[in-house]
């Protein structure tokens, strides 16, 4: 397996990102609770990449609650990295955003430089989704929790999905994932809903057009 680029960030972007006016602080999606409770985070433009809503955001972690704590986080198609740095906030251990779209990079930087992450406690990986299952995992492995946003376009393509869940029971063999992992998907309603090979679907739950699927990790 080759190894993964691991985007480490220090006080510079390397991206320009555009100039935060009060009205548009005032408009972010905010941390709802822990220690970074109510500090807002950059959105990337366009419909690429979206942040989670915060009700759904709310009901993913009311769901999990004290589960969170001292873990492994993995935010794959981490977007604004709202999900992770949330686990973060709440107590996780660990959490590694995987985004490969500019924009994403370029508010998922900002918003981890704002609240002083860095790592070992974050990282980023710029490697695309599938393909970084194939090679070695990074540092955090294995990850109890996963959370998994992909684009519209991607929930609603059968090959993108296929390559997708394929690529996820790849890193069952990789080492990606402890025995019982926690795969959190969202994706919107009504669309496919396949499971990877080596996983469980234990719960799903829906809010309005959208939907999260719980799926446990369950090697054969």
């Amino acid at each position: 397996m080759l190894p993964l680029p691991t985007r480490h960030f220090g006080s510079a972007l390397e991206e320009h990102l555009p100039p935060m006016t009060q009205g548009s602080q005032d408009r972010r999606p905010r941390i709802l609770t822990g220690r970074f409770r109510g500090r807002g985070l950059r959105v990337p433009r366009g419909q690429v990449t979206r942040p989670a809503r915060a009700r759904v955001r709310r009901s993913l972690f009311d769901i999990l609650q004290a589960e969170v704590p001292g873990t492994q986080w993995l935010d794959l198609f981490a977007g604004s990295g709202s999900l992770g740095i949330e686990a973060l906030s709440r107590g996780a251990n660990h959490a590694t955003f995987v985004e490969a779209g500019r924009p994403g990079l370029q508010c998922l930087k900002a918003n981890l430089q704002e609240l002083s992450l860095c790592p070992p406690e974050a990282v980023i990986l710029s490697r695309r989704i599938p393909e970084l299952f194939f090679a070695t995992p990074p540092a955090g492995a294995p990850f109890q929790f996963a959370s998994m946003d992909p684009p519209f376009a991607i929930s609603r393509s059968s090959a993108q999905l296929q390559a997708l869940c394929e690529g996820l029971s790849a890193g069952i063999d990789a080492g990606w994932w402890t025995d019982d992992a926690l795969l959190v998907w969202e994706e919107p309603e009504p669309s496919p809903d396949p499971v990877p090979r080596g996983f469980r679907e234990e719960d799903r739950r829906l809010f309005g057009t959208s939907r999260l699927r719980f799926l446990r990790v369950a090697p054969v």
